[in-house]
């Protein structure tokens, strides 16, 4: 990090030197201009002026004929990296098969539309402010539904609800990843997100893909559930205590307290694991054993999270 003092030139002017390699960087000369914003938390932001070839960096173009049934995820990636346009080409004929993956992944892509298709051409536009989304909102949504349908699993079984929920969670998890992956590079995001900083980026990023595998795992359940007439009865305990865990984990992560450091760790996970092992059936116990393993999972990082406020708030950080 680069420190410059300030300069008062005329008795009237405010000025701070540029770096120069940060010049050199972005091939910055003398009457170039620079965009100076100020964020939410007092900070300024500082960047080249927007030109052409700015622009043109918010499109991608894709041969689909390069990644063939891996297109779904190169999508996700595009998305996560904040390109605006996609466009996807084939020198032949893009397949049923492809055209249906690709739209299935849309699916899960908030704010994603196909502007034009055609036999060899896919264009797809993502029209999403991000300024006007951030992680809380979302991590509080997740915890409602992984709730709803823990309550789903243990009161009435709906499992078209149950798998309406699980790809709102999808759906969600994809859009937390996009702010996540583009708070790493834009300081403007990563405050509008409320993440704040960028020593949470991965806990936030390992914590929201394991509340993902948490809703995959309640889905996979409710499924063998209904399936063998398995009734929730001898551990519906387990799954209330599953779904209260989830929900005080989100709520210290959107609080960023530090109270998780005056419990006994894994304490109450450790009791689950108890009780699931004196269950009868082999499968459920796998499915709870892994869930709660993905809980251990997130408080690890919230523990991580927790402690990078603390020195956060004693300027260590």
């Amino acid at each position: 990090m680069a420190e410059r003092k300030i300069q008062l030139i005329a008795g009237t002017t405010y000025t701070v030197s540029l770096p120069k390699e940060w010049v050199k960087k972005y091939n910055l000369k003398e009457k170039s201009r620079v965009s100076i914003k100020e964020l939410r938390d007092g900070n300024l932001s500082l960047s080249p002026s927007t030109k052409l070839e700015d622009r043109d960096k918010k499109k991608i173009t894709l041969n689909i004929d390069n990644y063939g049934a891996n297109i779904d995820q190169v999508l996700f990636a595009a998305y996560y990296l904040g390109f605006e346009e996609i466009n996807l080409f084939s020198k032949n004929e893009i397949s049923m098969d492809l055209r249906s993956l690709i739209k299935k992944a849309l699916v899960y892509m908030s704010g994603t539309e196909i502007m034009v298709e055609d036999i060899k051409n896919i264009e797809i536009k993502v029209l999403l402010d991000l300024s006007k989304i951030n992680a809380n909102q979302l991590f509080f949504r997740i915890n409602i539904i992984l709730n709803a349908n823990i309550n789903h699993i243990i009161n009435d079984m709906k499992l078209k609800d149950i798998s309406r929920n699980e790809n709102e969670m999808d759906r969600l998890y994809h859009l937390l990843g996009k702010m996540i992956s583009l708070s790493a590079t834009n300081s403007e995001i990563l405050v509008d997100s409320e993440i704040g900083n960028v020593h949470y980026i991965l806990p936030y990023f390992l914590i929201s893909k394991r509340l993902e595998n948490i809703g995959d795992y309640l889905n996979a359940l409710a499924k063998y559930m209904s399936k063998h007439k398995i009734s929730s009865k001898p551990f519906k305990k387990t799954l209330k205590i599953i779904g209260k865990k989830i929900s005080k984990y989100i709520n210290l992560l959107m609080n960023k307290e530090l109270d998780l450091f005056k419990e006994k760790k894994y304490g109450t996970l450790k009791e689950l694991e108890e009780n699931i092992s004196k269950l009868n059936d082999t499968n459920v116990r796998i499915y709870l054993n892994t869930i709660v393993r993905y809980l251990g999972d997130i408080e690890e990082e919230i523990i991580n999270v927790t402690f990078y406020k603390r020195l956060t708030n004693k300027n260590i950080l």
